[in-house]
């Protein structure tokens, strides 16, 4: 109720409006009333209930105006307060006794209140017209000029009332003037604002239209609601590939845009990203892939701003087509990466040295194949290599000499690797990079060339001796020349000694018959290493069978081929018997009278008798045709195929008996009962189908079933009378099936004891193993710690005047000890796997154990300043990952610092989550890259000295943490990288 007397809010740019002016009316009439009647109450109140009425008449049609009015309803409010004051003063007036009553007094009020609402000089005019009306009448009733006389009045009376109505209406005129006379000075100096910023406005819209039209950079203007095109000048028409400006005007973003971006998401989901970030920070700047009318695609960098315009929200943006810039880029990382999986993928190592001999650049099996860490590959210098050995130095130093010389050259070596001594095949190019010559080649490990160079010789040796226990025949020749033989080789020709045949050309010497002769050159020529037949002819005429078969080979340091040639007199006897034997089998089968099919693993018919070909009119001619009409009924060739598939995944020769129905050519239907048996047929494995035709005894088979159902109304009378044995049985199987259950619970609770006694194992293993390796790494610690304590010893009892000068190196040799226990430590806590139980993580131990592994690159270079909170810092996680996030971030903060600097690492504990800040005084990220530091493989490091996965799997590990990761950073001042994770 109380807020209905609370006056309207005023505007800068509406200093007064109808509301206003209606409630100050509406509240002064109720006041005045009030105040008015409580005076005649105290004159005269022996009419106490009279003037309470008067009040009540007046006051609570004033509150339901007051409402309507708040309710943006003034002008309904207006007509209702004209219509109801005069139907209210008429009726009091008549009730409260004539003109002399208090409310014709009040007469004179409310008609300036009502002329106030039409106009307010008008008002005013006509309310002191009325108040001289009303006293006249007043004073006229006073003197008996006019004879109604209901209410008793004194003088006294009469001028209190007098006064208080002028005093009243006097402190209403003049506040109601003194408001309205405001609200027209201030609406005058609005309007004389309003014209000057208008006259303003068009000269700078004749400025802007010029700037803006002129502009050769393509600007857009669109609605903040509707995202409409509303402006747009020429450059922008040109970019966007249409015609005119009207074509252009009304589009929204997504009508020249891609349906997907570069990067895979939707136009609709990521336009109103950028246009919410854009309204929240008044400006972004992202890469967009836009669609042009024809079909063409092409990338911009957009400027994206938000702006108000009376009261109106506005976005604006500027377009740079980038797609050249785009393909450049795209081609430049893909050459990049090309060139890095060329390096690597070389068997061999790859280097790059300056002119000084210093290695600049290598592949990753350089580190591999050495055995040599990146870091140590950095200052390695190529006499270094050779330690040890002068002459192999000196050798290397005039092929390196040779190759800025003369181009290329190359070199064989032993380089002494962690490994030990290693032989290399070494080739150098003479390349220039920026005006400068460098020399550039591959290595390749020749380690099995020179064991197979040494087994060569072994096994020339052993030819020698193979062949000549060998019970095959053995040749060798070098470009047709026959270089060595065994004696049966020579037998097989029909020689006795093996020198009638060596230093011959082998295809003149050897005889062939000529269909054999045509396929040994082929052979010959094409290098096949495949067993063939052929013929050949010995000194005395007779042709020989031989299996026969070439390969490639090295032969006292040349290449050469080696000949196997083995007489198959016999076997070609078998096979001509077993030919034999088929005839006989496709003789027997044609006259069987059951159906009969052969066909191959592919399904192909091979040979089929002619009860078979009449039954399903399958001809010869159709045996391959897999589009007859003629097949297994489709019901049934889950049948066929499970059968097939049983036979051939055991060591059955045969199926059982399978009845299965078949569709003939000319769609007929046929019940088939019959076998399939495993065999062979012309040397292949194939499938042989026996069948005979059951459709007749189907028939009788269906009508039998009829009879059969018959006999149902016979059973149904028995069945009743097993109702009730069945329901005992019904009782004994819900008590069976409950004791199921129970197995198959017990058997799931087996199940999940064996998985987990099988992790446990796995466990056990591990923790086997990584004892293993603390034990060895530990004890050579223990010989060290244990030792230097017996010199310090020796010292205090032989030298104690050199004990200040060696205590510096055994304090040194503390310090390393225990360094290199703390690592073993902190390598334990980093390789833990990924896929073990979550568990309670101590996020402070977890950074230390980080810092601990980047000691070798923090120390002398970064400060490292820890602001760890004082409550415990843990929570439940996997604390491998952790490990490899918290180092992937620190790691990049070293990084980013070229020379000296200061890494400091924060931690907070909040209600809800832990907060890790990392921040460091390092070169900093450009605001272009930083939205783009967790893609995959994205790094702004020079080539190959990162793969841009780090941040991407640093977010992957923090997101399944259900944490986040963000980075703040300005180049040349630093990164600060604050991570947020649950405590649950």
């Amino acid at each position: 109720m109380l807020e209905l007397f609370k006056a309207p809010v005023l505007t800068e740019s509406e200093p007064i409006n109808k509301a206003y002016v209606f409630h100050k009316l509406i509240v002064g009439t109720m006041i005045i009333i009030t105040f008015e009647v409580l005076l005649f109450i105290i004159a005269s109140p022996e009419n106490l209930l009279r003037w309470i009425l008067s009040i009540g008449f007046i006051d609570i049609p004033c509150i339901g105006l007051l409402y309507l009015n708040k309710k943006g309803h003034n002008r309904l409010a207006s007509s209702l307060f004209i219509i109801v004051t005069f139907i209210l003063v008429i009726t009091l007036a008549w009730t409260a006794g004539g003109v002399k009553a208090p409310v014709f007094h009040i007469i004179p009020v409310l008609v300036l209140f009502v002329g106030l609402i039409k106009g307010w000089k008008q008002g005013l005019l006509a309310g002191l017209f009325m108040s001289i009306m009303g006293l006249a009448y007043v004073f006229a009733e006073f003197y008996h000029i006019l004879p109604v006389t209901k209410v008793p009045y004194t003088s006294f009376n009469l001028w209190l009332a007098f006064f208080t109505c002028i005093a009243l209406i006097a402190l209403l005129q003049f506040n109601a003037v003194e408001t309205l006379n405001k609200a027209v000075s201030k609406i005058s100096a609005e309007l004389n604002l309003r014209k000057k910023v208008e006259k303003d406005l068009l000269k700078s819209e004749a400025f802007r239209k010029r700037v803006f039209e002129s502009s050769l950079t393509p600007i857009v203007v669109m609605e903040g609601v509707s995202f409409k095109y509303i402006d747009c000048n020429q450059a922008a028409i040109a970019i966007y590939g249409f015609n005119s400006r009207e074509e252009t005007l009304g589009k929204t973003p997504l009508d020249v845009s891609a349906t997907e971006q570069n990067d895979g998401q939707l136009s609709t989901i990521k336009a109103k990203k950028y246009i919410d970030l854009a309204i929240e920070k008044g400006q972004v700047v992202f890469e967009w892939l836009h669609k042009r009318p024809n079909g063409e695609f092409w990338d911009a960098e957009v400027h994206l701003i938000s702006f108000h315009s009376e009261g109106h929200l506005f976005l604006q943006f500027n377009l740079k087509d980038i797609t050249e810039s785009k393909k450049a880029e795209t081609q430049l990382k893909k050459e990049l990466i090309i060139n890095e999986a060329i390096m690597n993928s070389v068997p061999g190592i790859v280097y790059l040295y300056d002119k000084t001999g210093h290695l600049i650049r290598w592949n990753k099996q350089h580190e591999s194949m050495t055995g040599y860490s990146s870091e140590e590959l950095k200052h390695m210098h190529f006499t270094d290599w050779f330690l040890g050995s002068e002459s192999d130095a000196a050798e290397v130093s005039v092929a390196m000499q040779k190759v800025f010389d003369d181009g290329y050259s190359e070199v064989e070596t032993t380089l002494n690797t962690k490994m030990g001594l290693v032989p290399f095949f070494l080739t150098g190019v003479k390349l220039f990079i920026d005006g400068e010559p460098y020399l550039t080649g591959i290595g390749m490990d020749i380690t099995e060339r020179k064991k197979a160079e040494k087994e060569l010789k072994d096994s020339e040796e052993r030819f020698k001796t193979l062949s000549s226990i060998a019970s095959e025949g053995l040749m060798i020749h070098e470009d047709g020349i026959i270089v060595d033989m065994n004696q049966i080789f020579a037998n097989l020709q029909g020689y006795s000694t093996t020198d009638e045949l060596i230093g011959k050309v082998a295809l003149e010497t050897i005889k062939f018959t000529p269909e054999s002769k045509q396929l040994v050159y082929d052979h010959f020529i094409s290098n096949s290493d495949e067993t063939f037949d052929i013929e050949i002819i010995n000194l005395e005429g007779k042709i020989i069978p031989a299996e026969t078969r070439g390969t490639e080979i090295v032969y006292k340091g040349h290449k050469a081929n080696l000949v196997y040639m083995r007489d198959i007199s016999d076997r070609k006897i078998i096979e001509k018997s077993l030919i034999d034997s088929e005839l006989r089998y496709r003789k027997l089968i044609e006259a069987f009278p059951d159906l009969i099919m052969v066909a191959d693993l592919n399904g192909n018919i091979l040979f089929a008798n002619e009860p078979f070909e009449k039954l399903t009119g399958i001809l010869p001619a159709n045996y391959k045709n897999r589009n007859t009409k003629a097949q297994v009924h489709p019901e049934d060739q889950k049948l066929v195929k499970d059968a097939l598939q049983d036979l051939f995944t055991s060591d059955k020769n045969h199926t059982g008996i399978i009845e299965n129905r078949f569709i003939d050519i000319w769609g007929n239907i046929h019940w088939l009962s019959g076998i399939i048996v495993k065999t062979t047929f012309e040397g292949k494995q194939v499938i042989q189908t026996v069948s005979r035709e059951i459709t007749e005894k189907k028939l009788i088979e269906k009508e039998l079933e009829k009879y059969r159902n018959q006999l149902e109304l016979l059973v149904k009378e028995r069945t009743e009378e097993l109702a009730a044995a069945n329901e005992e049985l019904n009782a004994s199987n819900d008590e069976l099936y409950n004791q199921k259950e129970e197995l198959y619970t017990s058997l799931n609770k087996l199940h999940e004891t064996q998985n987990q006694l099988v992790q446990s194992e796995k466990m056990a293993s591990l923790g086997v193993l990584s004892a293993g390796i603390a034990h060895e790494i530990n004890n050579p610690l223990n010989f060290i710690q244990g030792g230097i304590l017996g010199i310090e010893e020796y010292f205090s009892e032989h030298f104690q005047e050199h004990i200040e000068k060696v205590d510096t190196l055994f304090n040194a040799i503390h310090v390393g000890v225990k360094r290199a226990s703390d690592i073993v430590t902190s390598l334990s806590h980093y390789s833990r796997k990924d896929d073990l139980p979550l568990i309670d993580c101590d996020i402070h131990s977890i950074i230390d154990h980080c810092l601990i592994m980047l000691q070798s690159q923090l120390k002398n270079k970064v400060v490292v300043i820890k602001n760890y909170t004082e409550k415990p810092c843990h929570l439940i996680g996997n604390e491998g990952q952790l490990h490899q996030a918290i180092l992937n971030i620190i790691s990049n903060a070293e990084q980013s610092i070229s020379e000296k600097g200061n890494i400091e690492i924060s931690t907070e504990i909040t209600d809800k989550q832990i907060i890790i800040e990392i921040a460091d005084s390092g070169s900093g990220i450009s605001q272009e890259n930083i939205a783009k530091i967790f893609d995959p493989f994205f790094t702004t490091k020079d080539p190959g000295k990162g793969t841009g996965l780090g941040l991407s799997i640093t977010y992957n590990i923090i997101n399944e943490h259900n944490g986040t990761i963000e980075y703040e950073s300005e180049l040349g001042k630093g990164t600060i990288a604050t991570i947020k994770i649950p405590l649950n």
